[in-house]
């Protein structure tokens, strides 16, 4: 049997999409004729189909338009952490255990700082440019 592969490509390395069929069962229906149950994987790179970045998407949000977030977090200071626009350490967060801490490493500390301040000098100096 043939599998189907179809795909949306932007070129020669980048796809905006590609699927698979892919067989998951074989049964004989009530008269003997063997039926071939088949499901269909696609993947979509939906960053590419986005108006702009998901930063400047979830900026003009509200905390009321974030109903999911705000079900989910009952506590306001937790929520508050969660909706400031900070740089995720992926190089901190490189073992799953990292992720049950609940104080950073004072490293971290400083790194964070450290862009946290040099975001806000920016945005100050594009405002006054």
């Amino acid at each position: 049997m043939v599998e189907k592969i179809s795909c949306i490509p932007c070129d020669e390395k980048k796809y905006l999409s590609f699927s698979k069929e892919v067989v998951f069962d074989k049964f004989a229906n009530s008269e003997g004729k063997e039926i071939i149950a088949k499901l269909e994987l696609r993947f979509i790179d939906s960053l590419r189909f986005m108006p702009s970045s998901l930063n400047a998407l979830s900026k003009n949000l509200s905390k009321d338009q974030c109903k999911n977030l705000c079900d989910f977090f009952k506590d306001q200071q937790k929520l508050d952490l969660l909706l400031i626009n900070v740089v995720y350490s992926y190089d901190y967060v490189n073992y799953i255990d990292r992720l049950n801490e609940t104080r950073l490493q004072i490293q971290i500390q400083i790194q964070i700082k450290f862009v946290t301040r040099a975001r806000s000098h920016r945005n100050v100096n594009l405002r006054r440019g």
